[in-house]
């Protein structure tokens, strides 16, 4: 027979594969707060608020994504998307030093991961270090070739410190792999 808490937890499960997370976060907590050391809970609760998070982050919330990652990053705080899931917020959010701060903190857990690498590029750009996120772009850009967005980002560094001859190269890279990439008109 099945206990309660498994019954809770059941439910969690169904909750979030209908896609109900709000419900399904409020089930995991139920059942941590019965059994704290029910794993599957915790890890599943971590994967809920991150994905609320997003959605709310997506929707321009950025203020309560940032208290469901907070909410995931107390369950387990060495979890590299999370770290790296509040870096994004704070970015949005224009602040660019404690976003850097938490996307080395997902490169410390995850140091091969290229959106991590990409996403502090982009923060260090949007600080003027041009010269710091080159090596951040290019990791990117050698780890996810199908991805243009390392290649036009690594452009832009290269060229804002002089370096136009590397950038050209950087962007037919891109452009090679989406000619109709919508941040073309914008910065090229």
């Amino acid at each position: 027979m099945m206990s309660e808490t498994t019954k809770v937890f059941q439910t969690g499960l169904e909750l979030q594969q209908a896609g109900d997370l709000a419900g399904a976060a409020l089930r995991y907590e139920e059942v941590i707060q019965d059994q704290p050391d029910f794993t599957d809970a915790i890890n599943n609760l971590v994967t809920v608020r991150n994905e609320l998070g997003d959605q709310l982050l997506n929707g321009g919330q950025i203020e309560e994504a940032l208290l469901n990652y907070r909410r995931a990053l107390e369950l387990a705080s060495n979890n590299a998307g999370t770290f790296n899931n509040i870096g994004r917020a704070l970015l949005a959010t224009g602040k660019i030093e404690e976003a850097i701060g938490n996307f080395n903190d997902a490169l410390k857990i995850d140091p091969v991961n290229p959106n991590y690498h990409f996403n502090l590029a982009l923060a260090l750009s949007g600080l003027g270090e041009f010269e710091q996120s080159i090596g951040h772009f290019k990791k990117t850009a050698r780890d996810r070739k199908d991805w243009p967005n390392a290649h036009f980002g690594l452009a832009t560094s290269l060229s804002r410190i002089g370096r136009h001859d590397e950038a050209i190269l950087s962007f037919r890279k891109g452009l090679a792999l989406q000619p109709d990439h919508p941040e073309l008109e914008k910065e090229y």
